[in-house]
């Protein structure tokens, strides 16, 4: 995967063209990710959505000295623990409610 500086600038200035050209480059990469730490497909592509999504929302703040591949791996590992902690802690809730009745 190689990433181009000019495409990384376009998805900043929030070139929808660009930001498509740059999903379909990381596609691939990003899904492996998400597929690794998910129970389904189902929810390894609403996880990389969410992903992508922080991802593009977050240009502004990549720095060129940082491997473009490894800063989107570490939005993406962020958001599939921030997933993973909302259902545990739903599930916690919910076997708390039920043992109590």
């Amino acid at each position: 995967m190689n990433i181009e500086i000019d495409l990384i600038t376009a998805c900043i200035r929030k070139e929808r063209k660009a930001q498509y050209e740059l999903y379909k480059l990381v596609f691939r990469y990003l899904m492996s990710i998400c597929i690794r730490y998910t129970h389904s497909y189902e929810d390894a592509s609403e996880a990389l959505n969410t992903g992508f999504l922080k991802i593009l929302n977050n240009m502004d703040k990549y720095r060129a000295d940082v491997p473009f591949k490894a800063w989107i791996r570490k939005i993406m590992v962020n958001v599939l623990i921030d997933e993973f902690r909302k259902q545990k802690k739903g599930k916690r809730k919910l076997h708390i409610s039920s043992g109590t009745c």
